[in-house]
């Protein structure tokens, strides 16, 4: 798809989200070395980012970057998730378009409901489509998907591709575009770009409002409190509702005095 839209004379913005390991904090990021043709093309620019922590798929700074990518003149932002499951499904309130990848070793199609996918796709490509189990992945699909043409609702597309040899591409950048031009011609894009603005500033709560929450526990009270938890010798709910009933979280956001930063 980059070498493709590269091109056409487009700038394109890549941003791969890796799994951070919860155990060394580290993370692989290998999307970049094993796109090595794209490292001198002056269209393209990648950036890997690990999730830290972070739950649905993606980086709490993907947002951020987004919005760098997009003030830098990108006509293409491409994300591609660690991979979606029940919960890791944060991608449908930053993209405009989102593709499922699948493939035949994925296992059955009960897996594939279970995962919640149907729910977030606006296409579905079904990979390496030369190997065994392609057809039937790929009818199942339709078959689940099946059509609703009410009300100028988008017809989610399945597609077949084989990627090592560039066969199906130019089929899915077509739907790609096809479902774009439906958005804008239905009023779903500036819809969706309300969403996003939405889903950001909850999300930004919900940061600060973990970071605060990170940043009491460390204190003598609430330490004291934590080691009774431990020891059997307070009920963890109780002890819970205990804090924020006596208000021992100072959840408030205080403006820095003049000459100091808050971090």
């Amino acid at each position: 798809m980059v070498r493709i839209f590269s091109r056409q004379g487009k700038k394109i913005g890549i941003l791969a989200v890796d799994p951070t390991s919860p155990f060394s904090g580290g993370a692989v990021l290998g999307d970049r070395i094993r796109m090595q043709e794209h490292t001198q093309d002056n269209n393209v620019f990648m950036r890997s980012l690990g999730t830290r922590g972070s739950h649905g798929g993606l980086s709490r700074s993907t947002a951020e970057v987004i919005k760098l990518y997009d003030a830098f003149g990108m006509d293409l932002i491409i994300i591609e998730t660690v991979g979606v499951g029940q919960t890791e499904l944060d991608i449908i309130d930053i993209a405009d378009t989102v593709l499922v990848v699948l493939v035949p070793e994925a296992g059955d199609v009960v897996q594939t409901m279970k995962a919640g996918l149907m729910e977030i796709a606006d296409i579905f490509v079904v990979n390496k489509a030369d190997r065994e189990g392609a057809g039937k992945l790929t009818r199942d699909i339709h078959s689940m998907v099946g059509e609703d043409y009410k009300n100028g609702a988008w017809q989610i597309s399945v597609l077949n591709s084989v990627a090592t040899n560039c066969e199906g591409v130019t089929q899915i950048l077509d739907e790609i575009e096809k479902h774009r031009e439906h958005l804008i011609k239905n009023g779903l894009m500036k819809e969706k770009q309300r969403e996003k603005r939405r889903e950001e500033f909850i999300h930004s709560i919900m940061d600060l409002f973990n970071d605060k929450i990170a940043l009491e526990l460390q204190s003598p009270e609430i330490s004291e409190l934590i080691s009774k938890v431990k020891s059997g010798d307070a009920d963890p709910y109780e002890s819970a509702e205990e804090i924020f009933a006596n208000s021992k979280f100072d959840l408030s956001v205080k403006k820095p005095k003049k000459g100091e930063v808050n971090t």
